[in-house]
């Protein structure tokens, strides 16, 4: 299982989940909803959670892209899937950490954490891309 909210989805993404299906026979995506992206980065994305969705089924390394909860913290695909492993992006040590916390106080099942290699990071992080659609957005 990984979760994140895939935005403008690009290799870097990719490569991420090609790492993560590399752990077993299947892979559940989870997908941060509209509003949720919202509150932690600041800004709304530039994909629909629908379109993010859409996007990352059509990957053949996903065997299901769903929608997150919009409570932070519910981990309700967790509950409900109880995946042996998770697998985190490079960039992802708070969600870790609080993953950490629930499985050793029991309030998550234990499951593995493991945390996916950057692909090229300083090209491939929406941020990154975002800034450079803008640059070429610019009336000149």
């Amino acid at each position: 299982m990984v979760f994140g909210v895939f935005d403008l989805l690009h290799p870097g993404h990719q490569a991420f989940i090609q790492q993560a299906a590399s752990y077993g026979f299947r892979l559940i995506v989870v997908v941060a909803p509209d509003a949720i992206v919202q509150r932690f980065k600041k800004r709304n994305p530039c994909d629909s959670q629908e379109t993010r969705i859409s996007n990352l089924s059509r990957l053949p390394e996903v065997t299901e892209a769903i929608l997150g909860d919009t409570v932070i913290g519910a981990y309700t695909a967790i509950k409900k899937y109880k995946p042996d492993i998770i697998c985190l992006g490079y960039d992802q040590s708070k969600l870790g950490a609080d993953l950490s916390t629930k499985i050793t106080t029991n309030q998550l099942p234990i499951m593995r954490l493991v945390y996916a290699q950057p692909f090229e990071p300083e090209k491939y992080h929406t941020s990154i891309i975002i800034e450079q659609l803008r640059k070429q957005c610019v009336v000149k």
